[in-house]
């Protein structure tokens, strides 16, 4: 299934599906096991009433064409979504308990669209009563566009095609942090909290790699 720039599609954004526009696609070619390669379509997408700051490169299995079938499948989708948080908030009310629950789609548009970390809603969304869904606020690390494709693609070859991504990686991950580093100190007063993030990061992967990897 190709879908076009500037098609209205229907997208998967977590347990949600929002309604969105195609801004642009591209083609990767992702290599595979012995020598095989695949090609990988790839859509940014804006999710239609939120700002640009939720556009993201997504794979072609997370779009749908904008019709009757996907309008209906978003409905059900709320609904579900909905109904599980209820039963959830139900049961943490009878043990005496609170939960808060949040991230981009904590709040679902009727038409579409992704939650804002503001917990502001797109013209006709819906708006769950309960504020537990918005009140937690997350820090927004923005990733560079050729990133983000990087990783769609390893997650489309591990996740769709069942492969596992070939090692060693180029570039590393020693190599992208400090990439990152040096272009946000070059437009950003922020240097240092960049660098605590990284070394954070380094510290993470140098810990898990060994053991996810091997």
């Amino acid at each position: 299934m190709v879908f076009k720039e500037n098609e209205s599609v229907y997208a998967y954004h977590g347990p949600l599906l929002f309604k969105a526009q195609v801004l642009e696609k591209t083609e990767r070619t992702a290599g595979g096991a012995a020598g095989a390669s695949a090609k990988v379509r790839l859509y940014r997408v804006h999710y239609s009433g939120w700002d640009a700051h939720w556009d993201e490169w997504v794979p072609e299995s997370r779009l749908l064409r904008d019709d009757a079938g996907a309008e209906e499948e978003q409905k059900q989708r709320i609904r579900d979504f909905k109904r599980a948080h209820n039963k959830r908030k139900a049961q943490e009310g009878a043990a005496g308990g609170s939960a808060s629950d949040g991230g981009p789609g904590a709040t679902a548009s009727a038409d579409g669209g992704a939650g804002p970390a503001d917990g502001k809603k797109a013209k006709g969304g819906v708006e769950p009563g309960d504020e537990a869904l918005t009140a937690e606020i997350r820090e927004q690390l923005r990733l560079p566009q050729n990133l983000k494709l990087k990783l769609v693609e390893d997650w489309e070859r591990v996740s769709r095609e069942k492969k596992l991504v070939p090692l060693p990686r180029s570039p590393s991950i020693e190599t992208l942090l400090c990439d990152f580093v040096a272009a946000k100190a070059k437009r950003s007063s922020h240097e240092r909290l960049y660098t605590e993030v990284c070394d954070g990061l380094r510290a993470y992967f140098n810990q898990v790699g060994p053991v996810l990897y091997l």
